[in-house]
């Protein structure tokens, strides 16, 4: 499992160094940077150790007594009973443990509404890559983004969206963007040319069967991660073809944004 193999060498990596936890934050995050785009309603953690960590939880109601008991912490004394804060401590260590060599860098700057449409572009055009111009092409956006739905659908391609949001559930997105229930992600994973993921399939535990059903099925994967954006590395070696990182601060804040792209490496 992806994040059996995430564990694992995390904890080499903490058997091996003194890694103390610096800081946390744990942020109500509520967002629409344009027209095209619901409101964004998550909770996030940004965790600080050797490096910055960051990942977007299912739970909403963190206990500030509950993170302050791991302030100042050595990780070799910490015990995690939750997926997301887990994950935000492995990415903040893995951002000074990853193999550092991309094949394409970005730094966006400006408006977040300009920068949703810029990173949206980021993301379709690899999709674009990986597809090598072919006709009609079927790509599923996982967990939807509009402003990246409105991105492949201006390429061409005919494009599917799922989630678990029951206010975009059974709605169309420009009038031919079909959005079904999270339920049937992995079906339309299989039954389609390429799909575009988060990095939150990680703490939503989903990240496995996706790229089970993409191997199976030769289903290209893009990753897209605020979620895990130092993860990279794990999510090429389960199978995804492009990993395009997105550490924090994000694109939903003005100024500056760092996005870096790995892709599969071939032959």
């Amino acid at each position: 499992m992806l994040i059996d193999d995430i564990r694992k060498k995390a904890r080499e990596i903490i058997h091996d160094n003194d890694i103390y936890i610096k800081g946390i934050w744990s942020v109500d995050c509520m967002f629409n940077p344009n027209a095209h785009e619901r409101v964004f309603d998550y909770k996030f953690l940004v965790v600080k150790s050797i490096g910055q960590g960051s990942a977007y939880s299912m739970k909403k109601d963190y206990d500030p007594a509950y993170l302050k008991t791991h302030m100042g912490r050595n990780l070799r004394d910490v015990s995690f009973d939750d997926l997301a804060f887990e994950i935000a401590v492995y990415d903040s260590i893995f951002d000074k443990y990853q193999d550092p060599v991309f094949d394409r860098e970005y730094i966006i700057d400006g408006s977040s509404t300009d920068k949703a449409v810029k990173r949206a572009g980021i993301v379709s055009d690899e999709c674009k890559r990986l597809l090598l111009g072919k006709n009609n092409a079927k790509v599923v956006n996982v967990g939807v983004v509009t402003n990246v739905i409105k991105a492949l659908r201006d390429e061409g391609f005919d494009v599917a969206g799922t989630d678990y949001d029951d206010e975009i559930v059974g709605t169309r997105i420009y009038k031919d963007v079909m959005v079904y229930s999270g339920d049937r992600t992995v079906e339309l994973v299989g039954d389609s040319d390429l799909a575009v993921i988060t990095g939150m399939t990680l703490t939503t535990s989903s990240a496995d069967e996706i790229l089970k059903a993409a191997r199976d099925n030769d289903t290209k994967i893009v990753v897209f991660a605020e979620t895990a954006s130092h993860m990279g590395d794990f999510f090429l070696e389960h199978g995804a073809q492009t990993f395009v990182s997105e550490p924090y601060p994000f694109y939903i804040f003005d100024g500056c944004t760092r996005i870096k792209v790995k892709r599969m490496k071939t032959g």
